[in-house]
């Protein structure tokens, strides 16, 4: 687990699932990652998730449940691997995958959880690439150009 704060990320017990879990996923998508701290994936994993959830600023939640320290709601879930994640919505799973995923595929779980794309500001990449278009330095603007979309 990081030590990272987050104002949209909490740990859960299996006492508190069905509060932290379950009922808020009728006010917003819940994530949950299941993880354990011995999880060299989980270990990977985590920050990407956090940090692809705060770029939503509040649109959903994560919760992370150590399964070493919460066995049984790991076992009621049957998670056999880890790390495992989970979105709950409406009080049910919506949707879920195992394993370290690139962070662009975490981005595209996020998105079809809520039913919208996460909008980037790129006004300072449009200002740039103007700025060499004026100074006629086509070649540097097309490279940055190229860069950006792959």
């Amino acid at each position: 687990m990081t030590e990272m704060a987050s104002l949209h990320t909490k740990d859960t017990t299996d006492q508190d699932f069905m509060a932290d879990v379950v009922e808020a996923s009728e006010q917003q998508p819940v994530i949950v990652d299941f993880w354990a701290p011995w999880c060299g994936p989980c270990r990977t994993l985590g920050p990407i998730i956090e940090k692809a959830v705060e770029s939503r600023n509040g649109q959903v939640k994560l919760v992370k449940i150590n399964i070493d320290e919460n066995k049984s709601l790991a076992s009621q879930l049957r998670i056999q691997s880890i790390p495992t994640v989970l979105a709950f919505k409406n009080k049910q799973i919506a949707n879920g995958f195992q394993g370290v995923i690139p962070k662009q595929k975490i981005i595209e779980f996020i998105e079809k959880i809520l039913g919208s794309s996460i909008k980037k500001d790129n006004s300072e990449f449009y200002q740039i690439i103007e700025n060499f278009l004026q100074e006629k330095n086509y070649d540097e603007a097309k490279n940055l150009i190229e860069n950006f979309l792959s």
